[in-house]
């Protein structure tokens, strides 16, 4: 009898699976197509991203005005083309030397904490650590020490960290510099002593002579001389080898100042060496060594060469606007005039230099040059205005230190509120990054769930007419079955009763007819199939023949053997058992076992090959009458 075949649901699934493939496949080589443009638009911003970067590289010490609209302008290609933060650091790295260059210290600021805010988000160390030592180094420019040495040290630590031992070296001199700066010379020295060897270890030439006037510059506050006088040579002798004239011409200068209580003639030829080194006469190394150039005249009492190149260093300071050093220019005037009796001159300067450090925020150097004008009011005898102006000092001086606490509460408040607007400029532009790759996201799933459920909604339309088709075909099986069931019991009746058996005598020989007569008359009165260790040799016994007769008289008769057989009795009496009253409350397996099966996998497997159809769907429709057959 043939079996229902299941197959064609698999092959139906994975067709429905093929489809489905291909629909995405095409939803998502559409996605891919506007992807690739926007890809190659990308591409063509980043080009000019790296371009705008270039130039602003180009710029930087020529002209900062055009550093910054470069750097501008590779900024705005990076946030077209979503590149990642971390590129934008160097542009910024570019856009603060520009700033510091025009002069723009709250603009340079301002850069630098967006910098090291993008290097803290994203975690990257070596940004972090190069950011930290640029703003240490600003912020000591700026004498903001407790701001500088807390980056300082943040660069110091990632960089030994990361083991990158020419950065490690130059945040140990930038943090010896800044003890230096707070009076703490002994660690100071230590830690410059540490950058002059790993610039040692390097081999770096340049960098050594620069560690090498560092050293010699904290020996000279430290009052050491000698030391001071002789790294302060080897600074000299290391930067000539290299020929970087702008660092020959400091480290003349350091040298001069080292030599200067000691060898005044040697002190005033490296002065000399310097100013000749210096073909721009009205740069800022210029005007600071014809001030040492003053101050050394003033140490030998030529006070006549000394306000010649004090006048000079006061014109240089007013062409190039620098009035931080007139004010300390009208001071030495001043204590020129006391030394020389010129008491209305001095007094004069004096004032001068103290409403000007006043108005420029000098908040340190006013109690000094208000202490050079108390000296001369005791000389004069003009008490009431030494008694006045003493108080005053007093005052001063005590209020500078809380002063001082209150611009770095203020200057640490107002970074903090630009780091609080970048921060909110970021996630900004964090949003509108994430919502557009949330839209495509949201057109592919989209298309999927829509395709989806059509796919599912005709997959249940298959699946209805499928089973309709299965459970007529069912039916059918099971008419076949009891058809067949009805015509084997007419062939027992027939078997069992006096008469001849219903053999067909073309097929079977006289012997065969007599022995499935025999097996057919035991199986219905005796029922050994019932025995589930039921074996041929033990009928072959009971019947007095042999078990080759048995299998070859079954042959003959249903081309079947002796266990298929067995089972259709099994099989028959399984559903005999299961259609009665009592049967129905049976479970399958004790049907089974009831029926001689020895497991319900052998009885599942017999089941199908006698009716057609699995053991329960038969169950289930035992009531239902045969097809063609009223109910």
């Amino acid at each position: 009898m043939k079996t229902f075949d299941v197959m064609e649901y698999q092959k139906n699934a994975a067709l429905i699976f093929v489809g489905c493939c291909l629909i995405i496949f095409a939803v998502l080589m559409h996605s891919c197509e506007r992807l690739d443009q926007s890809h190659q638009t990308k591409n063509k911003e980043q080009k000019a991203f790296y371009q705008a970067f270039t130039k602003a590289g180009f710029y930087v010490n020529r002209n900062p005005d055009s550093t910054i609209l470069f750097a501008d302008s590779a900024l705005v290609y990076a946030h077209i083309t979503k590149l990642n933060d971390t590129s934008l650091i160097p542009v910024l790295f570019l856009k603060s030397d520009a700033f510091v260059s025009l002069g723009l210290s709250d603009s340079a600021m301002s850069v630098l904490l967006r910098a090291h805010y993008i290097s803290v988000k994203a975690s990257d160390n070596a940004y972090i650590a190069k950011s930290s030592l640029r703003m240490g180094r600003f912020l000591r420019n700026q004498e903001q020490s407790t701001l500088a040495e807390k980056y300082t040290l943040e660069a110091l630590h990632l960089f030994e960290l990361l083991a990158d031992k020419r950065s490690f070296g130059n945040a140990c001199d930038l943090y010896g510099n800044l003890l230096s700066d707070m009076g703490n010379y002994i660690k100071a020295h230590e830690y410059l002593m540490k950058a002059y060897e790993i610039s040692e270890q390097l081999g770096d030439i340049k960098t050594l002579g620069d560690e090498s006037i560092n050293i010699g510059f904290n020996y000279r506050l430290m009052g050491n001389m000698e030391e001071a006088i002789r790294y302060s040579r080897i600074g000299c002798e290391k930067i000539a080898q290299v020929q970087d004239t702008a660092s020959l011409i400091v480290a003349y200068n350091n040298l001069g100042i080292a030599l200067r209580t000691v060898r005044p003639d040697s002190s005033m030829f490296f002065y000399r060496k310097s100013l000749a080194l210096n073909r721009e006469s009205s740069t800022m190394n210029s005007i600071i060594t014809r001030f040492n150039i003053a101050n050394l005249y003033f140490d030998k009492k030529d006070y006549s060469m000394a306000l010649h190149e004090f006048d000079t260093v006061l014109s240089l300071c007013r062409q190039n606007r620098l009035l931080g050093g007139m004010a300390r220019v009208y001071h030495a005037f001043g204590e020129i005039y006391i030394l020389t009796q010129d008491f209305p001159r001095a007094d004069f300067y004096l004032k001068q230099s103290i409403r000007m450090a006043d108005s420029l925020g000098l908040l340190s150097l006013v109690p000094d040059f208000s202490e050079t004008l108390l000296r001369s009011y005791k000389v004069q005898g003009k008490m009431t205005e030494y008694t006045r102006l003493s108080n005053k000092v007093m005052a001063q001086r005590d209020s500078v230190t809380h002063k001082d606490k209150q611009a770095t509460i203020a200057y640490i408040a107002k970074y903090q509120k630009a780091e609080k607007k970048e921060l909110e400029n970021v996630n900004l532009s964090s949003l509108l990054k994430n919502k557009e790759n949330k839209l495509l996201l949201s057109e592919i799933i989209i298309a999927v769930i829509v395709l989806a459920i059509v796919l599912l909604g005709l997959l249940l339309k298959r699946n209805t007419r499928l089973s309709k088709e299965r459970g007529e075909a069912f039916d059918k099986l099971i008419k076949l079955y009891r058809e067949e069931r009805a015509q084997r019991d007419k062939q027992a009746e027939a078997i069992l009763s006096a008469g001849n058996a219903p053999f067909d005598a073309n097929t079977l020989t006289v012997e065969s007819q007599v022995l499935l007569k025999q097996l057919h008359h035991y199986y219905e009165t005796e029922k050994p199939y019932l025995n589930p260790r039921l074996r041929v040799e033990d009928i072959a016994e009971t019947l007095n023949t042999t078990r080759k007769a048995i299998a070859s008289s079954l042959s003959q008769y249903s081309d079947s053997n002796f266990v298929s057989f067995t089972n259709m009795y099994r099989v028959e009496h399984a559903i005999t058992l299961a259609e009665s009253a009592e049967g129905r409350n049976y479970k399958i397996t004790a049907i089974a076992a009831d029926a001689g099966f020895g497991s319900a996998q052998s009885f599942y497997r017999a089941f199908q090959q006698v009716t057609g159809v699995l053991p329960n769907y038969y169950r289930k429709n035992i009531t239902k009458p045969p097809a063609g057959h009223a109910a």
